[in-house]
């Protein structure tokens, strides 16, 4: 009964808000946010499925059991996090690499999650696939906490630092993140590589992670900063010996440009190519 009343109130609050923002849009030409409305569509899809939802001091907490699969989330209300829901959830934007494992019949143990965000990417996967564990590379102090309170702590390894194509010290790129959410956290290089420096993120490459982890070759690497792959695909002269290694890898372009690149370039390493939402996968078929 107490979950139904916190689901009902939450349902009440976030859709009467909505409502409020969506009059202020036909009166006034206000614009409603992305954010607004995966919200109202995650809602709509929790009634509609096995799902409950519980909400604490700004933070939701979604429990949803299907198909003999339990998977439960954080998200905060007011914040990009129901867009990044919206996208691994209920776009299942990361299913293409789960059939790719399931179709050879191969269970992954290690999967490199660049660009976490708030753990959704690597906490499907972790549900789908009991062997595997997920090191996961994070520059977002705020998008960190979320990721300890997402995942299970014996799968995961969370490194709060930044990829970038050499190592050294990256900052935060104040003119991109300008009203950006935590989804656009985007850095850039600093002709100064002082680790001391205020704002200053230790970066490092893909291989330097790997090797200081002591990690081998991850059966998937999913790369997803914010813009920064194109910069690291261009000038990490080893990233391409690594991804000769790859079954599975998934990047998000950014721009047209350089999607039609990286698909030349997966081609040419040997990937069979396919797009879901936003990501372009490599697939490994030998």
């Amino acid at each position: 009964m107490i979950q139904i009343f916190n689901k009902l109130s939450l349902v009440y609050n976030v859709s009467s808000w909505f409502g409020i923002v969506n009059w202020a849009k036909l009166k006034f030409g206000l614009k409603v946010t992305r954010e607004a409305k995966s919200v109202i569509e995650i809602l709509e899809w929790a009634f509609k499925s096995k799902t409950s939802i519980k909400s604490v001091s700004g933070i939701i907490q979604i429990v949803n059991k299907t198909d003999n699969l339990s998977l439960d989330f954080f998200l905060r209300i007011r914040s990009s996090d129901a867009l990044v829901f919206k996208q691994i959830i209920l776009l299942k934007e990361l299913e293409p690499a789960f059939l790719y494992f399931k179709n050879k019949n191969v269970s992954p143990k290690l999967m490199l999650d660049g660009g976490g965000n708030i753990g959704f990417s690597s906490r499907y996967m972790l549900a789908l696939f009991p062997d595997l564990k997920s090191l996961i590379i994070e520059p977002n102090k705020g998008n960190a906490e979320m990721i300890r309170k997402n995942l299970p702590q014996n799968r995961y390894s969370l490194l709060e630092q930044a990829i970038w194509f050499e190592n050294g010290i990256v900052f935060p790129d104040q003119e991109k993140n300008k009203g950006e959410s935590e989804w656009g956290f985007s850095v850039h290089a600093s002709k100064v590589q002082e680790e001391d420096e205020e704002g200053g993120i230790k970066a490092n490459t893909i291989e330097s992670i790997l090797e200081n982890c002591g990690f081998g070759i991850p059966d998937y690497l999913k790369l997803d900063i914010e813009g920064a792959e194109e910069v690291v695909f261009k000038r990490d002269l080893n990233l391409f010996s690594i991804l000769k290694k790859v079954s599975c890898f998934s990047v998000e372009a950014h721009s047209c440009e350089f999607e039609v690149e990286l698909k030349f370039i997966l081609r040419e390493l040997g990937f069979r190519v396919e797009k879901s939402g936003e990501l372009i996968f490599g697939f490994r078929d030998e």
